[in-house]
């Protein structure tokens, strides 16, 4: 009688147990399906979002696409299609009044984003870095910082470095931006001819029509640059510049003897002084303490030539001939010293050094850093970094994110190590002349044609004065307590010095647009030029000067750019303890220096670059796009961008 109970309440059992199963069965499968339907949400939620990104960095990229090219003078249709890898995005421009209306509209899996933008077009410049530098480098002594990105075909160094001048100091460096220090070429000239105090005249007459200069590197490297003391008469055709071996203390003339060669185009050259820079892509190695030239080939004509600075005295360094292309030419001595060059070897790599950088950094070796980002180099040496890390080598290292490298030795890394891997390339060279020669002879001829200053020397403007445009043939002093304001451009062939306490400002008429104050060192001038900038003194754009305040009123995008020429390998432009101002300061060829406690909104342009302890470079939004009143196609001024869902 026990048994069929058993048997009846084990059956119960079963059933209990079978509903039980059925029912979390039910229950997992109405909750795996929410889980995969929310999986799924997330996932097209997570594709929308990409896609969103992607189309909106399209419609935006379509837009500075057509800016591009019509700040560059190239053609634009009215409405134009572009595919940007699985997508597309369809520009239009149109016209409003003076203005320009430039719509864009990108598409990623039928996500579509738009953009718009109102434009003024005309002459400008774009500047991408806050501080761009030659092979001459950057340096930064203790607590000089940088809001802006950085760009150096040299090295940029901290205090623990060496700083600026050897300084030194124990504070940080700091620059709030990415940093890049390219391969490219010696810190210093490998061998140069420095003075200059007479003209040589080449392509004029039937006989010296190609000219030649010796010259020899110290050490073995490839041809890197060349800087020419040159100007034209008239429109001559484009110079062929090559380096050949010698050849019984004369340029060869055997074509498999050509190790290098380039173009300069005649656009590059205006019909004043200027350093002209040459780069030479490629080049055959040349051996160190061995006699080389570099050769000027050009066209014969009575009215379209060229001129190059020349130090007088005798020697057989330079040469002439009537066709340097014949293989049978004949090289004849020239009167004079030597021309005036400068020429460096090539293939030089640079570092970061001691400095602490919030945004990307790259260089042939990063050391002694702290990077608050990801890192690119051939070698990461005794370095933080919170980000990403390639190189082909790292040690004594800490690295937040993962490692890409082939050795390592003493680095903590908190992400993945990928090893081995390819090693990265060092940063390339990029030129620094930003502004163009034709923009340079636009700012000299409005100053000749203002007229030329004649009175007492050196000219110093009353409190008050309005100047420019004008061409002042002495220096130009605006003495402490005045105010100055420029009118147009300005061309002063000599020093420029604002002293204490002085303001410098541009007129209301400039609006949003900017002023060149040029000062040039004359040929023949044994004495050093240059552009100093006292402490206290006040620089303003058309904003102008708040007397009350004692600063500029807010700005508008208005700046002045200070700019010096013809002063190579020198500090060509000073800028004192507790300046302040809104300006771009401009010398590709010279040494610009901010001392202690000056802070400027400012660009810098500068073979080399120092700034010394405390002192700030900040780098506004507003300069990087300035426009001028007159020049060749440079840029467009943004008046207003919007981008649509």
């Amino acid at each position: 009688m026990k048994i069929p109970k058993i048997e009846i309440k084990n059956h119960q059992k079963g059933q209990t147990a079978i509903i039980t199963v059925l029912f979390l069965l039910a229950v997992s499968l109405v909750l795996g399906t929410g889980f995969m339907s929310l999986a799924l949400r997330q996932t097209k939620s997570s594709k929308t979002f990409l896609y969103s990104i992607k189309s909106r960095a399209a419609a935006d990229s379509g837009i500075e696409d057509v800016m591009f090219r019509l700040g560059r003078d190239m053609s634009v249709d009215a409405s134009e299609s572009l595919a940007v890898g699985s997508g597309s995005v369809q520009t239009s421009v149109v016209d409003v009044g003076n203005d320009k209306e430039i719509s864009s509209s990108a598409g990623f899996d039928n996500i579509i984003r738009k953009a718009k933008a109102l434009v003024s077009g005309g002459p400008g410049l774009e500047y991408g870095y806050g501080v761009q530098v030659g092979e001459g480098g950057f340096c930064l002594d203790s607590n000089a910082s940088v809001l802006g990105n950085v760009f150096t075909n040299g090295n940029v160094l901290g205090p623990a470095a060496g700083g600026c001048d050897r300084y030194g100091g124990s504070g940080n460096a700091s620059i709030a931006g990415s940093v890049s220090a390219a391969n490219s070429f010696n810190d210093n000239p490998d061998d140069l001819e420095s003075d200059y105090d007479q003209t040589l005249i080449f392509g004029k007459t039937t006989s010296v029509v190609d000219i030649a200069q010796q010259f020899r590197f110290t050490s073995s490297g490839p041809a890197g640059r060349l800087w020419l003391f040159l100007r034209k008469v008239g429109n001559p055709s484009p110079l062929e510049v090559r380096i050949v071996r010698n050849n019984g203390s004369s340029p060869s003339n055997n074509p498999a003897d050509i190790l290098a060669q380039t173009e300069i185009p005649a656009a590059q050259v205006v019909h004043f002084y200027t350093f002209v820079d040459i780069v030479f892509a490629t080049s055959t190695l040349l051996q160190g303490n061995t006699d080389y030239w570099f050769i000027l080939d050009g066209q014969q004509s009575t009215t379209n030539y060229y001129e190059i600075g020349q130090n007088s005295g005798t020697s057989s360094g330079q040469k002439y001939t009537a066709n340097s292309d014949n293989p049978s030419a004949s090289w004849t001595e020239l009167a004079g010293q030597d021309i005036n060059f400068r020429i460096w070897r090539g293939g030089i790599s640079h570092k970061i050094d001691d400095v602490q950088i919030s945004g990307p950094s790259w260089a042939h070796l990063i050391d002694n850093s702290d990077i608050k980002n990801d890192a690119v180099g051939y070698t990461f040496s005794d370095s933080t970094a919170t980000g990403t890390v390639s190189a082909n080598s790292i040690d004594h290292c800490t690295i937040g994110k993962d490692a890409y490298y082939n050795t390592k030795s003493n680095c903590t890394i908190y992400g993945r190590q990928i090893t081995p891997t390819t090693a990265p390339l060092d940063p390339p060279f990029v030129p620094l002349s930003l502004i163009s020669p034709a923009q340079l002879e636009v700012w000299r001829n409005e100053a000749v044609a203002g007229g030329t200053y004649s009175g007492s020397c050196p000219y110093r403007p009353a409190n008050g004065a309005v100047i420019g445009p004008r061409l002042i043939p002495c220096d130009l002093e605006i003495i402490s307590g005045r105010t100055v304001t420029l009118a147009g451009s300005v061309w002063v062939t000599g020093n420029i010095i604002l002293e204490s306490n002085s303001v410098l400002q541009l007129a209301p008429s400039f609006g949003p647009l900017s002023g060149a104050l040029v000062g040039e060192h004359p040929l023949g001038s044994d004495d050093h030029k240059h552009i100093d900038i006292e402490s206290h003194a006040v620089i303003c754009g058309s904003e102008g000067y708040n007397g009350l305040t004692k600063k500029c009123n807010e700005g508008n995008g208005s700046y002045i750019h200070f700019i010096f020429i013809n002063e190579p390998l020198m500090t060509s432009i000073h800028i004192e303890s507790n300046v302040e101002g809104r300006a771009v300061f401009y010398d590709p060829h010279g040494r610009i220096k901010i001392q202690s406690e000056a802070h400027v909104r400012a660009v810098v342009v500068g073979y080399e670059f120092h700034m010394y302890p405390n002192s700030l470079l900040d780098f506004e939004n507003e300069l990087q796009t300035v426009g001028f009143f007159e020049g060749p196609p440079g840029t467009f001024i943004i008046r207003d961008w919007r981008t649509k869902e």
